[in-house]
C-alpha cells in the first residue's frame, strides 16, 4: 500500500515526471478504455478512495515497472507479489466501494436498498474472515468491531423496510437470515414480525383517533346555527 501510494506521489510531483510516466504508458499494452483513466491520491479519511487509488494504480501496472527500469531515482515499485497483494486488496473493498457510492449517491435510494446492502457486505466479511491472504484476514478482524458498532441493530429497521417492498417481503428475509446463521433465522424472523406488527397497531389507533376527530369537526361545520342538539339537553 505505501509503494502504490508513494509511487503515485513519485509520478505526479512534477511535470516532467508525469511527462516520463506518459512515455513508459505508451510503450506497455493497455486496455484502450482505461488509457484515459489517470491516477489518483488517496485521502486518509476516506477509505473508498484508496480503492480507487489501487485501481487506479493497478491499470498502470506495467507502467510502473518499465519506470522502475529507466528511471534510476524511482526505487519504490512494488514487486510481483505486492502487486498481486493490492488487486486481492482492491477486489476486496469492492463491494464497500459500491455500497458508498449507492448510499451517498444522487438517486436517493431508500432503505429497503440499504437492507440488502449492508447484508451483502456482512456476508463479504464472513466469506473473508479466514481468507488465504493473511493480510485481508487482519482487515476483516478490524472491521468486523466497526461493522457490529455501526450495524448490529440495522434487521430492526431495515428489515421492516425491506418487508414492505413488494419485491422482497419476508421471503427474502429468511433468505438472509439463514445464510448469515441458519441456527437464528426463525428467532430474527420472528422478531420482525412483531415489531412490524407492533407498529401496524400504533398506526391502526392512531388512524381512528384522527377519523373520530375528523368527523366530529365535520359534524360540527355541518350543523345549522341554532339547531345544536346539545344547546337542547
Amino acid at each position: 500500500m505505501e509503494k502504490i501510494r508513494d509511487s503515485v506521489k513519485f509520478v505526479q510531483v512534477t511535470e516532467s515526471r508525469e511527462k516520463l510516466f506518459q512515455s513508459c504508458v505508451d510503450m506497455v499494452v493497455i486496455d484502450p478504455k482505461d488509457k484515459d483513466k489517470g491516477l489518483v491520491m488517496d485521502v486518509s479519511t476516506r477509505w473508498n478512495s484508496t480503492h480507487l487509488m489501487l485501481d487506479r494504480a493497478i491499470i498502470y501496472r506495467e507502467a510502473f515497472c518499465h519506470m522502475s527500469e529507466i528511471e534510476a531515482a524511482y526505487q519504490i515499485c512494488p514487486t510481483e507479489v505486492e502487486w498481486d497483494r493490492a488487486v486481492l486488496i482492491r477486489d476486496f473493498l469492492a463491494p464497500f466501494a459500491e455500497m458508498t457510492n449507492l448510499i451517498s449517491g444522487s438517486s436517493y435510494p431508500t432503505a429497503n436498498v440499504y437492507f440488502m446492502q449492508v447484508w451483502s457486505i456482512e456476508s463479504w466479511l464472513k466469506a473473508n474472515q479466514f481468507n488465504d491472504d493473511e493480510v485481508i484476514s487482519e482487515m476483516v478482524a478490524s472491521m468486523k468491531p466497526k461493522f457490529s458498532k455501526y450495524w448490529e441493530e440495522y434487521s430492526d429497521i431495515l428489515a421492516i423496510a425491506a418487508v414492505l417492498d413488494p419485491r422482497l417481503k419476508f421471503a427474502c428475509l429468511e433468505y438472509c437470515f439463514t445464510t448469515l446463521d441458519a441456527s437464528t433465522s426463525k428467532t430474527k424472523v420472528d422478531h420482525i414480525r412483531k415489531k412490524l406488527k407492533k407498529l401496524f397497531d400504533v398506526y391502526k389507533k392512531n388512524t381512528r383517533k384522527n377519523v373520530a376527530g375528523a368527523s366530529r369537526s365535520n359534524a360540527a361545520q355541518t350543523t345549522l346555527h341554532g339547531y345544536d342538539v346539545s344547546s337542547l339537553l
